[in-house]
């Protein structure tokens, strides 16, 4: 197993969900000027890896609604700009691709692919991507997806019921995915209308 190299620790992990100490931890591998940050928890990772990186933006987007609304008073208390907090169903990059990104492993193992691609897409050829997740949510088995649509991972560290891999895009994905390519269709009549259902 590849390891990250030596980094200096970070001077306060307080208040950090496991997932992002295990990224904390290794916060000065992760260089970028146009950083990409999808699915963290409520924690000040977000603030950390800002001030590790103070002439880059860091954007982070979530998926869930009161999450996005703890990490606005996370970052209102932190002293910094809440404009690139952003919430929605699907992530598209308003700017140029990013250069690295981080992915929370989701809850759901029916939105890991989705989320993976997402976040892909959202990236120059060349940039890193980095999975992190706990054991239980799949982390492990979600390294050969990574693989599979981002490069072989080059970087992997384990710790506290958790796991972080790193991969390097191998080709350049920004374009050509939509939410839509995850939609399934439901249709149920009632009474005398069919309805039409969208799940993602």
């Amino acid at each position: 197993m590849s390891s990250f190299p030596d980094t200096p620790r970070p001077e306060a992990t307080g208040g950090l969900h496991r997932t992002s100490q295990l990224l904390a931890r290794h916060v000065g591998t992760i260089q970028g000027s146009r950083v990409l940050v999808v699915g963290p928890p409520a924690d000040p990772f977000g603030p950390l890896l800002q001030r590790r990186l103070p002439e880059g933006r860091v954007t982070l987007f979530q998926f869930d609604y009161a999450v996005h609304e703890q990490a606005k008073k996370i970052y209102a208390a932190s002293g910094l700009d809440p404009r690139n907090l952003l919430f929605g169903s699907w992530y598209s990059s308003s700017h140029e691709p990013h250069d690295a990104a981080i992915l929370y492993l989701p809850k759901s193992r029916a939105l890991i692919e989705m989320a993976l691609a997402m976040t892909l897409h959202s990236l120059c050829a060349g940039a890193w991507i980095f999975l992190v997740g706990e054991n239980q949510a799949g982390i492990r088995s979600s390294r050969a997806v990574l693989e599979r649509l981002a490069g072989p991972v080059r970087v992997s560290e384990a710790g506290r019921h958790c796991a972080l891999y790193g991969a390097r895009m191998e080709s350049d994905l920004s374009a050509g995915v939509r939410l839509d390519d995850w939609a399934e269709t439901f249709t149920a009549d009632v009474r005398d209308l069919r309805l039409k259902a969208v799940s993602f």
